[in-house]
């Protein structure tokens, strides 16, 4: 509801004011709004929208100029839901709105809907004349629709139908929902010469009852004509119904009694144990911990039990595309969290990609595994197995040489012996090939990376590393390192050993340089003058490295 003030001074509209309003509920005594502001709308004239006005309760209204004096300063106005209140606020304080006023009409008139045409309801003025609003009661396809009762008229002057034993002249709507060719919609509002209309609830209700079949199944109609023992439920087409019949081999019978069931001992089942015990049970059962008597014992658990009284858990984890982490739990609990863990990743089908990994939050339920980035299939699996401290756990190391890595407390003396490399490394798959390494390699700061894997590394005034570039003019030589990671930042590299990257195709023999490109390999040696010239390595396979940067470096003059 708009609320519009008007402030004058010295007889003349006061333009330029920063007026606020107060309104108070009358009925509570509680302030609703509190000195807010009003907006100019010209010519002395300042507006307030009341959001939160309610037609059906009093308020009364304070607008303040604050800076006017005397009679100036304020304006007072008082509001209601009944016509003279609301005649008082518009003649006083000049409270203009238009939709107040036709909601105030619809609260005082909403009983007094008359009975228009066969398309319409009409809700009609204060004089019981003048329409005020017109409802249409028809569908879509101009169908008139179902039309509800009314009450009797709360006004003494509203002229209406004289109905036999009411005493006074009432208004009732006398709209039929009778539905005299059975076809589901109401084609008229008419009185029916059966009598049946709609001036109470019941009476509706009886006119549907009357006019449909009592069940329907879809938009098919049955009724319990011809209903016996036997018979069952067809359609028949001529009649566009459901009807019972009885169809010639259809026999319905059951039966209550288990036992009265034929076909129990029929050997349907074949993975299942016999009851004579002469076939033994062939499928695969998922069990949990015994808890009670009769409770299935699993493998798991058995093994548990043996294996130090159950000091030893272990398991197998399916992994999914995009884990970064996965929390074991155990069967049952450990004494504590001083036990040891062993963990093996599995992938079923190829391409296979290298993750680290990082244990967390033990407890004596179990811990969780962080891999080192996003798993990127859906068949990984995770085999673990822990063992309570001083408990000797399965695939334990039987020799030193058989630990893949040895943390070393002192220097390794190899004797006679050496350090095999893999001459067809395979890790991670990415870009659509293959990589992978074999040799010495270490953590750098790498700053400046375009290549990614492989890319020619140049250590700076700082010690931290770039790609390198051969060409004419460039200072970021000699190549001493290869990128194992791709970006910036504490970067794993390469110092020397075998190397592989399926994106490759060299010649087995080709001598490799590093390119005058930046951050490339290449087997073609530089020849502009000015250029640099490193022999970085010798390739193997067409896909496959021995990389020994060397520091033989020249350039072309």
């Amino acid at each position: 509801m708009w609320i519009l003030a008007y402030f004058t001074q010295d007889g003349e509209p006061a333009l330029g004011l920063s007026p606020v309003v107060t309104i108070r509920d009358v009925e509570t005594g509680n302030i609703v709004i509190s000195g807010a502001s009003m907006i100019e709308k010209g010519d002395g004239f300042y507006g307030y929208y009341f959001t939160s006005f309610n037609p059906e309760q009093n308020y009364a209204i304070i607008c303040d100029s604050v800076t006017l004096s005397g009679v100036e300063r304020y304006t007072y106005a008082a509001s209601g839901e009944y016509h003279d209140v609301l005649n008082d606020i518009e003649s006083t304080v000049g409270i203009v709105d238009l939709r107040t006023d036709l909601l105030r009409k619809v609260q005082t008139n909403r009983l007094e809907l008359f009975d228009g045409d066969t398309d319409n309801w009409i809700l009609y003025d204060d004089d019981g004349i003048t329409p005020l609003l017109t409802f249409s009661v028809s569908d879509k396809d101009g169908n008139i629709i179902v039309q509800c009762p009314n009450t009797p008229s709360k006004r003494s002057h509203a002229k209406g139908l004289s109905i036999s034993g009411s005493g006074t002249s009432e208004i009732y709507m006398r709209k039929s929902v009778y539905d005299p060719d059975n076809n589901g919609y109401v084609n008229a509002a008419e009185t029916i010469t059966d009598g049946i209309y709609t001036s109470t609830a019941i009476q509706v209700k009886n006119a549907v009852d009357n006019t449909h079949s009592a069940y329907q199944l879809g938009t098919k109609f049955v009724t319990e004509s011809g209903i016996s023992g036997g018979k069952v439920l067809t359609y028949d087409s001529n009649l566009d119904k459901l009807v019972y019949t009885t169809i010639s081999g259809i026999t319905v019978s059951g039966v209550s009694d288990h036992g009265q069931l034929i076909g129990l001992l029929d050997d349907d089942h074949k993975q299942y144990i016999l009851v004579n015990g002469s076939r033994a049970f062939t499928g695969e059962v998922e069990g949990i911990y015994p808890t009670k008597s009769g409770s299935l014992v699993t493998k798991q658990y058995v093994d548990d039990v043996l294996a130090s009284k159950g000091a030893i858990r272990y398991g197998r984890e399916h992994l999914t595309y995009n884990d970064t982490y996965i929390d074991v739990s155990f069967h049952s609990p450990l004494n504590s969290t001083d036990y040891s863990i062993l963990i093996s990743l599995e992938k079923e089908t190829s391409p296979i990609s290298e993750f680290s990994y990082t244990i967390t939050n033990k407890t004596i339920n179990g811990f969780r595994v962080n891999f080192s980035g996003y798993i990127d299939d859906n068949d990984y699996y995770l085999n673990w197995q822990v063992a309570a401290s001083g408990i000797a756990q399965g695939n334990c190391l039987g020799e030193v040489k058989d630990d893949k890595s040895p943390e070393l407390g002192g220097d390794l003396l190899l004797g006679e012996h050496g350090i095999e490399l893999d001459t067809t490394p395979s890790g991670n798959f990415i870009h659509g090939y293959t990589i992978g390494y074999s040799g010495n390699f270490s953590y750098v700061n790498v700053d400046w990376n375009d290549t990614g894997f492989a890319c020619p590394l140049h250590v700076k005034t700082n010690g931290h590393f770039e790609q390198c570039s051969a060409a004419s003019g460039t200072f970021r030589m000699p190549c001493i390192a290869l990128a194992l990671e791709e970006g910036i930042g504490y970067k794993k590299v390469l110092w020397n050993g075998i190397i592989r990257k399926d994106s490759w195709s060299w010649t087995p023999g080709d001598i490799i340089y590093v390119s005058t490109v930046d951050g490339a390999l290449t087997n073609i040696k530089p020849t502009i003058s000015g250029s640099w010239v490193q022999v970085i390595g010798i390739a193997i396979a067409a896909n496959v490295i021995n990389f020994n940067s060397g520091l033989n470096v020249g350039y072309i003059n």
